[in-house]
């Protein structure tokens, strides 16, 4: 492609108050910003993208991953009678719903490409959270585990090459997922990332902080005191609660009034110095959807807001984090505005349903293998697989806990297919979804210098910056130029023509700026040595042979340099 043939113009300074790679996408105009949050993406940028979107759908074909194409369209999350899949899951499952019938359909690996957009009333950090993005959304539905987990091998290497074509230095976390237990996320690590993620260095783990195991610290050992009632006026947080009896947090009971699938009323204990994860509790309670009680629902169990406990209720399924299982002689709410109980005991004073690791793991939490300290970094999250998943209800351990319970419907409308005995079931399902600008501004922000942009060679918009630099005597330095485009653009490689009618500083600025990884420039010093300076972005430059110059172009994308 030739620079005076397109509407291309760069900037002569990065703008400030950016992060150093979205100031150089927009001052080459790779990018243009349109509003908070919105982007428009230039001829180079949008080479960028179907450099991404080319090997990603390359990829998927080796893998017999199939991709279906579908209107854009909002999601419904968060509206009423709308399902938590996020993006374009409800037409791959609606798709799927009107054509499958059998076991023997499947294994299915379907994939959609497109754009979304999110509600975001403060967009920040550039491309890396932005109004509007494209996405690549996938599913495998199977009818057995091993076909699930085939798929989420797929999946996951799927994106693992995607982040390899693009050099980006990331990492493998346990994360949450909407859809299952559990998700593998791929991450790129950044200070200013809007996820946080524990990190144990002696065994090499990651995982958020929702799901991350943790070893249990053991509280000191105390004989159960008498259950007794206190007045505690204004008490309704954990914090006014332990400055009123100067207590620590660690000596009192945390509850949460949650409703499961709009339909089974549950109250979650955690230990004060911790925190509920969700994550952990929907694993527990068949991966359904759950929100706050309102404050009457509440009082219908017999509860109090801001002073309530299990003690006496009726009707929930109580869950008890181990934590504040084994921590004894704890201050709870007494069910009664304005009063706490000291030496809340469980087992003595209420018989919880459920005992299990409910608690998001503290940062100064250890890792259970090892017994190091985690630490703590922030991350941006480029593409997630869940764990392959089996859809199930509410699982509650004794048929007495809950009379007259029902299982609880799927969260997500998945489809049914006869199984070999001919019975309908519910398919093992893996999601995975990952947006194309945040591998686009990871680059951006990984491979850069003083100077501008470095690309990698597997999405760079152009391969080659081939650098016209014409003599007014001798026409032959224009002719030169045009061989060496015309030998490249024939051999296949990308190659952008800087023949513009500039200054060689300009076009040495802008050529550094747009970081293509070879640039070549044919100027009268070379034509002279019948050569062409070949420069690898950041590197050293040589003079090659003009006859010769697309094997020492290939020759030096293939070793990097």
């Amino acid at each position: 492609m030739r620079w005076s043939q397109i509407l291309h113009r760069t900037g002569r300074h990065r703008p400030e108050g950016e992060l150093p790679g979205l100031g150089y996408l927009l001052q080459s105009g790779i990018l243009r910003r349109v509003a908070a949050g919105i982007y428009d993406f230039g001829l180079l940028g949008y080479r960028i993208l179907q450099r991404l979107d080319g090997m990603l759908r390359g990829r998927a074909q080796e893998y017999a991953i199939f991709t279906y194409e579908f209107a854009p369209w909002r999601p419904g999350e968060g509206k009423p009678g709308s399902h938590p899949v996020p993006h374009y899951g409800d037409a791959l499952l609606a798709y799927a719903q009107e054509r499958l019938s059998s076991y023997k359909q499947l294994p299915q690996h379907m994939m959609t490409v497109g754009p979304v957009y999110r509600e975001e009333p403060r967009p920040r950090a550039g491309l890396l959270r932005a109004r509007a993005f494209t996405v690549a959304e996938g599913m495998t539905l199977a009818h057995t585990a091993q076909d699930a987990y085939e798929g989420h091998r797929r999946w996951w290497a799927l994106w693992s090459d995607l982040a390899r074509d693009a050099r980006l230095p990331v990492v493998e976390a346990r994360d949450k997922d909407l859809l299952a237990e559990e998700s593998q996320s791929l991450v790129w690590l950044h200070p200013g990332g809007d996820t946080s993620y524990l990190h144990c260095s002696r065994c090499g783990t990651w995982a958020h902080p929702d799901v991350a195991p943790f070893r249990v610290p053991l509280p000191p050992e105390e004989v159960p005191a008498p259950l007794t009632k206190v007045y505690t006026p204004g008490c309704n947080t954990i914090d006014a609660l332990c400055a009123y009896l100067d207590i620590p947090p660690q000596k009192t009971a945390k509850a949460l009034f949650l409703v499961a699938g709009e339909r089974v009323p549950v109250i979650a204990i955690v230990r004060g110095d911790m925190d509920l994860s969700e994550a952990k509790l929907r694993r527990i309670l068949g991966l359904t959807r759950v929100r706050p009680a309102r404050e009457e629902e509440i009082r219908s169990w017999g509860a109090e807001p801001g002073y309530g406990s299990p003690v006496g209720t009726r009707g929930a399924l109580v869950v008890v984090d181990v934590v504040a299982a084994l921590t004894p002689n704890l201050v709870g709410g007494a069910n009664e505005a304005g009063y706490h109980y000291t030496n809340l005991n469980v087992g003595r004073d209420y018989r919880p349903h459920i005992v299990a690791d409910i608690a998001r793991a503290p940062e100064s939490s250890l890792c259970p293998t090892c017994g190091s300290a985690y630490e703590m970094h922030a991350g941006w999250k480029l593409a997630s697989v869940s764990a392959p998943t089996l859809p199930r209800g509410l699982l509650v351990p004794a048929p007495d806990c809950m009379p007259a319970l029902d299982a609880l419907p799927s969260p997500y409308p998945l489809p049914t297919y006869l199984d070999p005995e001919g019975r309908p079931r519910p398919p093992w399902f893996v999601h995975t979804i990952g947006g194309y600008e945040r591998f686009i501004a990871a680059a951006a922000e990984t491979h850069h210098d003083e100077e501008g942009l470095r690309w990698p060679a597997g999405i760079a918009p152009y391969l080659v910056h081939l650098v016209l630099l014409p003599s007014r005597k001798e026409p032959g330095v224009a002719e030169m130029a045009e061989r060496v485009y015309r030998a490249l653009v024939e051999a296949g490689i990308d190659v952008l023509l800087d023949d513009r009618d500039e200054r060689a500083g300009v076009k040495f600025n802008d050529a550094d700026l747009l970081g293509a990884p070879v640039r070549l420039t044919v100027s009268f010093r070379t034509w002279k040595q019948n050569g062409v300076e070949l420069t690898f972005r950041g590197g050293t430059s040589r003079v090659v042979p003009a006859d010769e110059v697309v094997s020492h172009v290939k020759y030096t994308l293939e070793r990097g340099g």
